[in-house]
């Protein structure tokens, strides 16, 4: 399985960070997201440096970029409901999807919005009372396990 230290890293820390930070105060704020991204930066640059597939890094890059300025356009944009630490956190779960290709990044963008189990929780986000973040975490966790390792 690839760079296990970064889905270590952005899914488990981000499972407490989504489940705990979002559901009870309903934002994300910078300083619970930035350092996670960081380390996650990190350990893909040391990835690239150490196994010299400097490809790794820019395709995680690319693909977090791409999301994320999808769903930072929801979030001005739009009633979707999402705030900027929800796209941050769907940024840095799609920098870390990346190492598993075009893919696992596509199915996190569709499954929050036209997936059974999750389409109606999303749709939720629209409320104040309801955090999106969970429901990030889970599109993730349902795309690794469509794509695979």
């Amino acid at each position: 399985m690839p760079l296990v230290a970064v889905w270590l890293v952005a899914l488990y820390a981000d499972l407490l960070l989504a489940v705990v930070v979002d559901i009870v105060t309903r934002r994300l704020p910078t300083p619970t997201v930035v350092p996670r991204a960081l380390a996650v930066g990190e350990l893909l640059a040391g990835h690239a440096v150490a196994t010299g597939q400097a490809r790794t890094l820019v395709t995680a890059a690319m693909q977090a970029g791409v999301l994320g300025g999808g769903n930072l356009l929801l979030a001005i944009g739009g009633d979707s409901g999402m705030g900027v630490g929800d796209v941050r956190l769907a940024t840095l779960l799609d920098a870390s999807l990346g190492t598993l290709g075009w893919p696992a990044v596509l199915w996190d963008g569709l499954l929050p919005y036209g997936s059974p189990p999750l389409r109606s929780p999303a749709s939720r986000c629209r409320q104040p009372d309801h955090a999106c973040g969970p429901y990030l975490l889970a599109s993730a966790f349902l795309s690794v396990a469509l794509v695979g390792p």
